[in-house]
């Protein structure tokens, strides 16, 4: 299998993109994707549109924060945090924290590109959430993303709680 080619991401992003829309008739899902390299960022807003995802983009944790609050008062609030480990000031696990803190139920995807070995970041990240180091393909990241949203949309059916139990833990090394 080969590696996927970020540069070649056909869509230009430069800063934060508002509420892309899907062309889909079915139930919105919203994704937040944040990343500051401009071709894995495009890359995967592309891969989210093309499976009928509402996307956000943002490049770093203040604008995350900004398309946050954008999509509740929009009215379709984000159902799945896609964002680099290894973001400028805040990493992206403190990203997931503090937004876990306003959605505890919110499932994620967090990629990493650096040095530092996988393992080593495990057990920093929180329950609910896939980790995968770059480059991955995009099968891997919507099959996770579909699967980590509907085992949190399952178990908030099963019994109302808000938030997820461990057993939602999906942690995944690609």
């Amino acid at each position: 299998m080969s590696a996927p080619d970020f540069a070649s991401a056909s869509v230009a992003v430069t800063g934060p993109v508002n509420a892309v829309q899907s062309n889909t008739a079915s139930p919105m899902r919203a994704v937040l994707v944040v990343d500051d390299f401009p071709a894995v960022l495009a890359w995967a807003a592309r891969s989210f549109l093309k499976a009928g995802w509402l996307v956000r983009v943002a490049t770093d944790n203040d604008e995350a924060m900004v398309e946050w609050v954008a999509a509740r008062e929009a009215g379709v609030p984000v159902t799945l945090l896609v964002t680099d480990l290894g973001l400028p000031g805040l990493d992206g696990a403190e990203l997931l924290r503090r937004l876990r803190e306003d959605d505890p139920s919110l499932p994620a995807l967090v990629l990493h590109g650096g040095e530092a070995a996988p393992e080593s970041w495990h057990g920093r990240l929180p329950d609910r959430t896939a980790f995968f180091e770059k480059p991955l393909h995009a099968a891997q990241l919507l099959a996770t993303a579909e699967a980590l949203v509907q085992t949190c949309d399952e178990l908030l059916a099963q019994d109302g709680s808000h938030a997820c139990d461990d057993d939602a833990r999906s942690p995944v090394s690609g």
